[in-house]
């Protein structure tokens, strides 16, 4: 596969592009978070939503230095934030899977401990329970 090498007028104008984005991402995500930190139940994924935002604004701050005709903030200011963005989003996948799976795994082994029929006859008689309390 053949290497193609960038101008600097050709690196400028995609993270000039990708900037724009970058920042737009950055905002959407802080909103997000600030919406789910006022809950109750989301605060730590609104802490987390918020950080990325804020690492994707940085990378977009980044870019416009580049922008400005800096190249050489194209590794710490740009591309080191989004380095952090993607490695919080891999391992937020990787939770996410195990998560699920871990669930799948509890659930099978609830309904094959106990028989359908048994699990069925086991809710009746809880709702029958709850009703005359």
């Amino acid at each position: 596969m053949a290497r193609k090498n960038f101008d600097k007028e050709e690196l400028i104008g995609h993270t000039r592009y990708l900037g724009g984005w970058l920042k737009f991402l950055g905002i959407a995500k802080i909103v997000q978070g600030a919406f789910l930190v006022v809950t109750i139940f989301g605060a730590v994924f609104g802490a987390v939503t918020i950080w990325e935002g804020l690492l994707l604004s940085r990378a977009a701050n980044g870019s416009r230095e580049i922008s400005a005709g800096k190249p050489e903030s194209l590794g710490k200011e740009m591309l080191y934030p989004l380095k952090i963005y993607f490695i919080i989003q891999g391992v937020i996948i990787i939770l996410v899977f195990a998560g699920v799976l871990s669930g799948l795994l509890i659930l099978a082994g609830l309904i094959g401990a106990v028989s359908l029929d048994g699990l069925i006859e086991l809710l009746i008689e809880l709702l029958r329970n709850l009703q005359f309390k």
